[in-house]
């Protein structure tokens, strides 16, 4: 089995009124930044230990998808990076 780092970004679907992000974006333009469709979510960080990243995948959407996120009004983007270990000698 090998150790990878799991990052999974949750966002109101783009359907969805995202107040925060409204506010966000209203400040920065205030500010004279030239943005646009602000969206504000939540990031979960975890390490797992798995043969692959579709065995992580299947986890994921099995176990943990309505954990992350409520499918209704939210929607999840997974990215997973196997942890690379360095040994100093």
């Amino acid at each position: 089995m090998k150790e990878f780092k799991v990052k999974v970004l949750v966002l109101l679907k783009e359907n969805l009124f995202d107040p925060q992000g409204k506010v966000l974006e209203d400040i920065m333009k205030e500010k004279n930044i030239d943005v646009k469709d602000v969206r504000v979510g939540k990031l979960i960080v975890f390490s797992i230990r798995a043969n692959n990243k579709e065995e992580i995948l299947k986890i994921i959407n099995e176990k943990l998808s309505n954990l992350f996120a409520n499918p209704v009004i939210e929607m999840f983007e997974v990215d997973i990076v196997e942890n690379e270990h360095i040994t100093s000698y």
